[in-house]
C-alpha cells in the first residue's frame, strides 16, 4: 500500500462530523455567546457534507478493476465494458441523487409537484426509481416530459447533465469499438504465438501438453 492510498483510507474512515461536533460542544463551553453563530444552518449543512469524506475510499476500485485484469487476461475485453457500464451506472446514480435533493430544496420542485400527498420517506423507492428515470431520459434523449425542471436551479442541473450526457456517451460510443479491434488484434497475436509453439514443439517431438 502506497502513501497515497494510507492518506486516502485515514481520510475515508475519520469521523469528520463526530469530531466537528466535540469541536463545537468544546467552543460552547469556552465560549457560549460565539457558538449560536456556529451553529447556524450552513454549519449543519457542513456537518452533513462531511460524510462525502467517504468517497476517497472510492480508489479500492481502481485497484480491484486492476486486480481483475491480471486474473482474466483473455477476458480484458468484457472486463473493459464492465468498468464502463459502471462507471456509467455510478454516474447515473450520483446525478439522480442531485436531482432529487435539489427538488427537495423548493416548494415549487418536482418533488414537491407529483408527490403532494406523499408525507416523509415512505416513497423514497419511488422518488429514487423516478429520479433515474428523468436521468436516463435528460442525458439520452430530450426527456419525456413528465419530469419537467420548474425552478431556475433545476434548469441549471439539466443543462450540465445534458452537456455530461452528451461528453459520457460521446466517449463510451467511442471506446467500444476500439476495445473491440484492441481485443480482436491481441486474439490475432496470441493466436500467431500459439502456432508458433506448437510447431516449434513439433518439429523437435516434444509432447503438446507442455503448453
Amino acid at each position: 500500500m502506497t502513501s497515497m492510498s494510507f492518506l486516502l483510507d485515514l481520510m475515508g474512515v475519520l469521523p469528520f462530523k463526530e469530531i466537528l461536533c466535540w469541536f463545537l460542544r468544546l467552543c460552547s463551553i469556552i465560549f457560549p455567546r460565539s457558538t449560536e453563530t456556529l451553529m447556524s444552518g450552513s454549519m449543519i449543512g457542513l456537518l452533513k457534507l462531511m460524510r462525502l469524506a467517504k468517497l476517497f475510499r472510492l480508489h479500492h476500485f481502481r485497484q480491484m478493476w486492476r486486480y481483475i485484469y491480471h486474473q482474466f487476461p483473455r477476458k480484458s475485453r468484457w472486463v473493459h465494458l464492465a468498468k464502463i457500464l459502471s462507471l456509467l451506472l455510478f454516474t447515473s446514480h450520483l446525478l439522480s441523487c442531485s436531482w432529487y435533493w435539489i427538488g427537495t430544496q423548493s416548494s415549487e420542485g418536482w418533488v414537491r409537484r407529483l408527490y403532494k400527498k406523499s408525507k416523509g420517506d415512505d416513497q423514497w423507492f419511488d422518488k429514487y426509481i423516478t429520479s433515474l428515470y428523468f436521468v436516463y431520459t435528460t442525458i439520452t434523449t430530450v426527456g419525456f416530459g413528465d419530469v419537467v425542471a420548474n425552478t431556475t436551479a433545476e434548469r441549471i442541473f439539466c443543462v450540465w447533465a445534458t452537456v455530461l450526457g452528451s461528453f459520457l456517451f460521446g466517449v463510451l460510443i467511442g471506446s467500444v469499438p476500439k476495445i473491440m479491434n484492441r481485443q480482436t488484434e491481441a486474439c490475432s497475436r496470441y493466436t500467431a504465438l500459439e502456432r508458433n509453439v506448437k510447431e516449434y514443439l513439433h518439429e523437435h517431438e516434444a509432447s503438446l501438453l507442455l503448453l
